[in-house]
């Protein structure tokens, strides 16, 4: 069976995406944590709506390239176990504020996302401002749970499909 978007997943993928549920669920808490601030500032739409496409996100790749949805949830469960000292999200929420920072043009991240008692314009760049941070954080840790899980299944005997070699079919 290849795993190419047009091929159906094997019954087992929609398992994976049941793991997705866990170790996304696993993965909340300190992001959560730290983010708790915006919620309370008028920013609750920005960061939930972030939170819900990230998901999506990793239960379509789950779910559709369920190879790469394996190491997404062996590397996403390394991530969460990481949370109890959690430089790594700090690392990654500081490096998302900076380089938002440097894109909106705004001197700092908690003056774009105070948006209590302003007009409903600045309410929506807010919200934006926190959708944005939130993905800027969390591709790279996903990016990196991928990563990390393939390093777990090849160690496990599971070699991940970019692992394989394949012949060339033009050589003689």
């Amino acid at each position: 069976m290849t795993d190419t978007p047009s091929s159906p997943p094997p019954q087992f993928a929609w398992d994976w995406v049941g793991a997705w549920t866990l170790v996304f669920v696993g993965n909340l808490p300190l992001s959560l944590l730290f983010s708790w601030g915006t919620v309370l500032n008028g920013c609750g739409y920005g960061l939930f709506g972030a939170v819900a496409v990230l998901f999506l996100l990793g239960a379509t790749v789950c779910g559709l390239r369920w190879r790469v949805g394996r190491s997404l949830c062996w590397g996403g469960a390394v991530v969460a176990a990481t949370q109890c000292l959690p430089l790594l999200q700090i690392f990654a929420g500081f490096l998302a504020i900076t380089l938002w920072d440097e894109l909106s043009g705004v001197s700092t991240f908690s003056k774009s996302i105070t948006a209590e008692g302003t007009g409903w314009w600045e309410l929506i760049v807010a919200n934006f401002g926190v959708c944005a941070v939130v993905f800027l954080t969390a591709i790279p840790l996903m990016v990196l749970a991928i990563l990390v899980g393939a390093v777990i299944r090849s160690s496990r005997g599971d070699r991940p499909i970019w692992f394989n070699r394949r012949t060339d079919p033009d050589a003689s």
